[in-house]
């Protein structure tokens, strides 16, 4: 959907972008025979960080769409890409201190996995607040 909206931001452009890449990135992993488990948290960890770029744009895009115009959006916004972005990588970290300290870093994963989890719920949330100040209020004029 951010395609159709790219003209409004470059982050949305940069967000589908991103995320094209992540998916060519992982369909080519899919078929790597990845033996080494450093490897597998090495293809693993680039397609989380390419993901992430794409999130961060989008939500940054989001962002910059409703500064001046809403301040409450804005905010949210901004927020939730830093918690995200901070939970990332945790995530990424976590997922190398495996091999070093397992139980603790399987622990850290899990808590940063549940933490993404309510970051997407709360996009899913904050897209109806933003889709809805629209409805109510028209779209900003950029």
């Amino acid at each position: 959907y951010l395609s159709l909206i790219k003209d409004q931001s470059i982050r949305y452009g940069n967000a589908c972008l991103f995320g094209l890449i992540a998916i060519v990135c992982d369909f080519i992993f899919a078929f790597l025979p990845l033996k080494n488990t450093f490897v597998i948290l090495l293809a693993s960890a680039v397609t989380l960080i390419l993901t992430g770029l794409g999130e961060y744009n989008e939500y940054i895009g989001h962002a910059d769409y409703f500064a001046g115009v809403s301040d409450n959006l804005q905010n949210k916004w901004t927020n939730l890409c830093t918690v995200y972005l901070i939970t990332l990588i945790t995530t990424v970290i976590c997922s190398f201190l495996i091999i070093l300290m397992p139980r603790f870093a399987a622990f850290c994963t899990v808590i940063s996995l549940l933490v993404l989890v309510v970051v997407r719920i709360l996009k899913m949330v904050y897209l109806h607040d933003s889709g809805a100040y629209l409805k109510n209020y028209g779209k900003p004029i950029q």
